[in-house]
C-alpha cells in the first residue's frame, strides 16, 4: 500500500492550535528544562527523557448506539457508527523532554444519521457518509510528569485530522405538512474525535503507554455538545532512532473472533457444485485463486490480518511475506463429516485481501507444511491478508516479516504483545488451542483443553462426560446446525428414530431434567449408525470419531438409539426395553446397542410413554431399578365366607386363604360380599411378596416400577395371612430420587413395599465411557 500524502499544513496548525488550547506544550528553554527535571526527579518519570522515539498502533470507534438531546427547543436524535485506525511513529522534540511529534497515519470511516424533531409538524433527518479514507496526519505525544492541584502525572495524545469537502456525502430528507424532499451535497469538514482532551494517567513502571478507554465525545457531526460513546485504544512502545518493525495486527474484533465452518448447504454446494467458468472448486488444496474475495467472503468467516511497516517517514519495503501454520484437525467438528470427507485439508487457509497482491504457496518450516503469501515486488508500508476457517476447532498462528529496499529483513512482531513474533489464531494462551473468547463465556478460563471433569450432575461421583473440553469447544453438527458441548455439566447424545417425533420429547425432556444431563439429539448420518439390538461393535454410534490429537481425545464416547421395534414386531419381552451388552448389568452409552418402546407402550397413554422413555434411558447411563425380586401373577377369588390367594381363577391351584384383606389406601378391611351371586368372581392381581424389591423406595421416582397390585400387609405372618389390596394402581413417578426410603406408602410400619435396596437414583448417574461401569 503506497503512503498517503504528508501532512499539510493546515493539520499541523490545527494540532498545535490544540496544544495551544490544551496548555500543554511544555517549556523549551534549557533552565526550564532542568527545573522540571529536578520537579519529576521523586516520581521517577525522569524515566521518560530517553526515550527517543514512540510508535505503535492507534484506534477508535463508536458503536451504533443511538443518543437523544434537547437543545435550543429542539430534540436531537444521533446515531453514529465512526472508525479509525492506524500507526503512530513520533520523535522526541528536539527543545523539549517530554513531547513527541511525528504522523498519524491510517484510514477512517463515518456514518452519522442526525434526526431532529423542529416541531410536531416538521422533522429533518441528515446522514453523512464517509467511506474508508485514508489519512495521514500531523500527531503529538505529550507527557506531564508531575502532578498538578488538578490532576496527577498524566500524558495526552492528540492529532490534527479533519474530514473535508467532497470525501463526504451528505444526505438531507426533510418532512413537513407541505413538501418532501431529498438533496445529496458534498459538505465540509467532519469533526474526528477529540483525542486527547482527555488526560491518561502516567503508568506507574515501565515505558509502554497503552489505553483501552471508552469515553464520551463530541460526534463528527451535530452540536458540539451532542456527544456519543467512543472506544479509544492504542499501544506506544519506545523505539530506537532509525528503528524499523513491523506491526502484525489483528482485526478489531480479534478478542471475540471464532473459527467456524462452512454451514452443511455452503459446503455441500462447495464441493458438489459443477466448476464455474472452466475452473474447479477444489478445496482439498485451498480455495482456487479464482475464487473472488467478494463472494468468498459470504461463505467463510474470515480473519484478517495486517502487517504494517512503522520507522521513519520515507521507508517502505521491498516485499511482505505472510507464514500461516494452520491445525490439521480431521473434520470440521467432532462428528462431522463421517469419516473419510472434510472440507478441506488445512483447518485454515490464506486468501489475498482486496487491493493486496499476493502470491501464495506452501513452504516449509522446522520441518512443519504451512501456507506462505508474498507481495510482488515493489514499494509498501503495509499488506493485508485474510484467513479463511474451515473449522470450528481451527487454530494456528501468523508470522510477517518485511524486506526492505537495503537487503534487511524485519521479523514482525504482534501489536498487542511485543515481544511475540506469531499472532496466535484465535485469540488463546499460548498452551491452549481454544479461542479465550469461549472460555471466558463459559468461565472455564483455567482449564486446560484435556480437561474431563464436570461435576453437573456429580452422579456416582465419576466426573467427565467422555469429551474433552477442546472436543466440546469444537462441538458437534447436530440435526444439520453446529452446537457446543457444555464444559459445566456433563453432555449425554441421543438419536431419536423418527417415527417417535412428538411421542418421546415428553420423556426426554424429564430425564434432561431430572438427571441435569445436557442432552442433545443427533440425526442419521451425524454418527456412525447402529445396526441393530446386537451391534456391540464400539466403532459404531460414537459421536467425536474426528479425533483431535495431543491427548485432546480421551475416549470414543458414544450415543444412545431410541427407536421403534424394527418392522411390525415387538421387543424380546413384549415390554420396552434396554438392550444391554451384559444383560445383568447396565453400563454407560458404550454398553447399550438401542432402547425400543414395546407396542404396550406405545399403546398406552401420554403420562405413561413419558416415563417409560425417562426410565428406559435411565438404565443407559446406569441407573438401576429401586430392587429385584420375582413378582406373580395371582387371582384373588371370592367365596361367600372369604377371600383366597390363588394361581387360577377357580382357586384351585396353590389355594392361600386370606385371614384379613385391607384396602391399600384406607387400610379398610374388606369383606365377602352377602351376594351369593359373586361367589366365584376372580380378580388377577401381580403379588409382590417382599420389601426393597423394584416397587420400593421413593414413591414418585420413575425408576420405581409401579405394577404390583397385592402385598403382604406389616403383621402377616405364616398363620394370619394377610394382604394390602392396591386398588386403583400406583401411578409412575416423576422425579428422580436422592433417597432409598418412601415417604408416603411406602413408608411407615405398614409401608407397602419398604425401602429401596439401591435407590437413590441420582447417585447413580454414570455417562462417560472412560469409566468401568459398577454393576448394581
Amino acid at each position: 500500500m503506497a503512503r498517503a500524502s504528508s501532512p499539510t499544513l493546515r493539520q499541523i496548525s490545527a494540532v498545535f492550535a490544540l496544544l495551544a488550547l490544551t496548555a500543554c506544550r511544555p517549556s523549551t528553554s534549557d533552565d526550564d528544562a532542568l527545573q522540571l527535571r529536578s520537579k519529576t526527579s521523586a516520581l521517577d518519570n525522569t524515566r521518560f527523557e530517553n526515550v527517543k522515539v514512540y510508535g505503535g498502533t492507534v484506534r477508535f470507534s463508536s458503536a451504533a448506539t443511538k443518543r437523544t438531546f434537547t437543545e435550543g427547543g429542539s430534540t436531537y436524535t444521533i446515531e453514529c457508527t465512526h472508525q479509525g485506525a492506524g500507526i503512530a511513529y513520533l520523535t522526541q522534540d528536539a527543545g523539549s523532554l517530554y513531547a513527541w511529534t511525528g504522523r498519524f497515519q491510517g484510514t477512517v470511516t463515518i456514518k452519522c444519521i442526525q434526526e431532529r424533531d423542529i416541531a410536531t409538524q416538521f422533522w429533518h433527518r441528515t446522514t453523512w457518509t464517509l467511506p474508508s479514507k485514508k489519512i495521514n496526519t500531523l500527531a503529538v505525544l505529550y507527557m506531564t510528569p508531575e502532578a498538578t492541584p488538578y490532576e496527577g502525572p498524566n500524558f495526552r495524545f492528540l492529532y490534527g485530522h479533519d474530514i473535508n469537502t467532497s470525501s463526504a456525502f451528505i444526505t438531507t430528507l426533510s418532512e413537513s405538512s407541505v413538501e418532501t424532499y431529498t438533496s445529496t451535497v458534498s459538505k465540509p469538514a467532519l469533526r474526528s474525535p477529540g483525542i486527547g482532551i482527555t488526560p491518561w494517567p502516567i503508568p506507574a513502571s515501565g515505558l509502554e503507554l497503552s489505553v483501552n478507554v471508552t469515553e464520551d465525545h463530541a460526534a463528527p457531526c451535530g452540536a458540539e455538545s451532542q456527544k456519543i460513546p467512543y472506544n479509544f485504544s492504542f499501544q506506544l512502545s519506545p523505539m530506537d532512532l532509525n528503528e524499523v518493525k513491523l506491526l502484525i495486527e489483528p482485526p478489531d474484533n480479534y478478542a471475540e473472533w471464532r473459527p467456524s465452518a462452512p454451514s452443511v448447504d455452503e459446503a455441500d454446494e462447495m464441493l458438489d457444485a459443477p466448476p464455474l467458468d472452466g475452473v474447479a472448486v477444489a478445496f482439498s488444496s485451498g480455495p482456487p485463486q479464482s475464487l473472488s474475495q467478494d463472494t468468498s467472503s459470504d461463505i467463510f468467516n474470515s480473519f484478517t490480518v495486517t502487517a504494517t511497516l512503522l520507522g521513519p517517514e520515507a521507508l517502505q519495503a521491498k516485499n511482505i511475506v505472510f507464514r500461516l501454520k494452520s491445525s490439521t484437525v480431521p473434520g470440521v467438528s467432532s462428528n462431522w463429516p463421517m469419516v473419510g470427507g472434510q472440507y478441506n485439508e488445512r483447518d485454515l487457509e490464506m486468501r489475498p485481501a482486496q487491493g493486496t497482491a499476493l502470491d501464495i504457496t506452501d513452504a516449509t518450516s522446522g520441518g512443519e507444511t504451512l501456507q506462505e503469501g508474498r507481495t510482488p515486488d515493489s514499494l509498501y508500508d503495509s499488506a493485508t491478508v485474510h484467513v479463511d476457517s474451515f473449522d470450528w476447532g481451527a487454530y494456528g498462528e501468523m508470522t510477517a516479516d518485511a524486506t526492505l529496499p537495503d537487503g534487511r529483513i524485519i521479523h514482525g512482531v504482534v501489536v498487542s504483545a511485543p515481544d511475540e513474533i506469531a499472532l496466535r489464531i484465535p485469540k488463546r494462551k499460548s498452551d491452549s488451542f481454544i479461542a479465550d473468547n469461549w472460555k471466558q463465556q463459559y468461565q472455564v478460563e483455567n482449564l486446560e483443553d484435556t480437561d474431563d471433569n464436570e461435576n453437573i450432575p456429580l452422579g456416582d461421583g465419576n466426573s467427565g462426560d467422555g469429551l474433552t473440553l477442546y472436543e466440546e469447544y469444537r462441538g458437534f453438527q447436530e440435526k444439520g446446525k453446529h452446537t457446543s458441548g457444555n464444559p459445566k455439566a456433563k453432555d449425554y447424545f441421543l438419536f431419536v428414530d423418527s417415527s417417535l417425533k412428538g411421542i418421546a420429547g415428553p420423556g426426554i425432556g424429564l430425564f434432561a431434567s431430572t438427571t441435569m444431563l445436557h442432552v442433545h439429539q443427533l440425526k442419521g448420518g451425524e454418527f456412525p449408525p447402529s445396526e441393530g439390538r446386537g451391534d456391540f461393535n464400539l466403532d459404531h454410534r460414537v459421536i467425536n470419531f474426528n479425533r483431535a490429537p495431543d491427548g485432546r481425545h480421551l475416549v470414543d464416547q458414544h450415543l444412545v438409539v431410541l427407536r421403534r421395534p424394527p418392522g411390525n414386531g415387538d421387543t424380546t419381552t413384549g415390554e420396552s426395553r434396554t438392550y444391554r451388552k451384559n444383560d445383568s448389568a447396565n453400563g454407560t452409552p458404550k454398553d447399550i446397542s438401542v432402547v425400543e418402546l414395546s407396542t404396550k407402550t406405545l399403546a398406552s397413554g401420554a403420562l405413561n410413554i413419558k416415563t417409560v422413555v425417562a426410565h428406559e434411558l435411565g438404565h443407559t447411563v446406569n441407573i438401576y431399578h429401586h430392587g429385584d425380586a420375582e413378582v406373580s401373577e395371582l387371582f384373588i377369588v371370592r367365596t361367600f365366607d372369604a377371600f383366597i390367594q390363588a394361581k387360577d381363577a377357580k382357586g384351585k391351584v396353590d389355594p392361600l386363604r386370606i385371614t384379613e384383606l385391607f384396602d391399600a389406601d384406607t387400610f379398610q378391611e374388606l369383606f365377602p360380599s352377602s351376594d351369593l351371586r359373586r361367589a366365584g368372581t376372580a380378580t388377577k392381581v401381580t403379588f409382590s411378596p417382599t420389601s426393597g424389591n423394584q416397587y420400593s423406595g421413593f414413591e414418585d421416582c420413575y425408576m420405581r416400577y409401579t405394577g404390583a397390585t397385592l402385598v403382604r400387609e406389616g403383621t402377616d405372618t405364616s398363620t394370619s395371612v394377610k394382604r394390602l389390596w392396591i386398588r386403583p394402581p400406583e401411578q409412575a413417578g416423576e422425579q428422580l430420587c436422592s433417597r432409598k426410603t418412601g415417604v408416603t406408602f411406602n413408608a411407615g410400619p405398614r409401608s407397602r413395599h419398604g425401602s429401596a435396596l439401591r435407590g437413590d437414583c441420582i447417585h447413580q448417574i454414570l455417562v462417560n465411557d472412560r469409566i468401568a461401569a459398577p454393576q448394581g
